[in-house]
């Protein structure tokens, strides 16, 4: 399958295959980004990347996470109302076990 990628600005790295046996391409960031433990953000890759119909652009940290949890149902739902109310569900599922001072009510 080829996919049309065009880079935002220069200097941004393209996707590549970490080894030949590769099932997903690396994909990285465009600028350095610190995510605290538990945490969820967001960031740029400077690329616009052509997702043929009927197939979907997954992010993971790891590729490893993908094979040991797979891909949350919410995700693959295209719903998104619903990916925002569940992301910011598991945001306050971490922030609860991690930062639990920071919701404390004064």
């Amino acid at each position: 399958m080829r996919i049309r990628i065009t880079r935002l600005r220069e200097g941004v790295e393209l996707p590549s295959y970490a080894t030949a046996g590769s099932v997903a391409f690396d994909l990285a960031l465009a600028d350095d980004l610190v995510i605290e433990a538990g945490a969820t953000a967001t960031g740029g890759t400077g690329l616009v990347i052509a997702v043929p119909t009927g197939h979907a652009l997954l992010l993971f940290p790891r590729s490893s996470l993908f094979k040991k949890k797979g891909v949350p149902d919410v995700l693959l739902s295209g719903n998104h109302a619903e990916i925002k109310k569940w992301k910011k569900e598991k945001s306050l599922e971490a922030t609860k076990k991690l930062r639990p001072d920071l919701l404390a009510k004064n």
